[in-house]
C-alpha cells in the first residue's frame, strides 16, 4: 500500500487513509409543465466533479503538520493510493474543514480534510 499526496514539490505520505467519502452533485434541471400537474421536464447534465472527506492517519504529529501545511497552502494537490485506482490522479484542493487531532492512544494522529476536485 502506497498513499501520497503532493503539491508537485512537497510529498506527503500519510500510513494510511481511515476513510473516504465521494460526492457528486447532480447538475439535472427540472421544470414543471405548464398546463399538467403530472409531467416534468428535465435539462439533464451530467453531474459535477468529485468532493468528498479524507481522514488520514500518522503514527508523527510532523508528517500531520506537513500536511496540514499542503491542504493550507495555496497550491493543487494531487492524490495517489495503490490501494485506490478510482481516485489515483486526482487533482483537488481544500474545500471546507481541515481538523488535526491526536488520537486518544495519544500515539498516532488523524488528519480530515473536506476537499473539491478540481479536473
Amino acid at each position: 500500500m502506497s498513499i501520497s499526496i503532493s503539491n508537485g514539490t512537497t510529498t506527503v505520505m500519510p500510513l494510511d487513509v481511515l476513510g473516504y467519502t465521494i460526492s457528486r452533485q447532480s447538475q439535472n434541471v427540472f421544470h414543471n409543465i405548464i398546463g399538467t400537474a403530472t409531467a416534468i421536464d428535465a435539462t439533464l447534465i451530467g453531474a459535477g466533479l468529485r468532493s468528498g472527506t479524507f481522514t488520514f492517519l500518522f503514527d508523527d504529529e510532523d508528517d500531520a503538520v506537513a500536511l496540514e501545511s499542503l491542504y493550507t497552502g495555496r497550491e493543487v494537490l494531487t492524490y495517489a493510493d495503490s490501494d485506490r485506482p478510482s481516485i489515483t490522479g486526482m487533482v483537488h484542493a481544500l474545500s471546507g474543514t481541515l481538523t488535526r487531532a491526536q488520537d486518544d492512544s495519544r500515539t498516532v494522529w488523524t488528519v480530515s480534510v473536506d476537499w473539491q476536485e478540481l479536473s
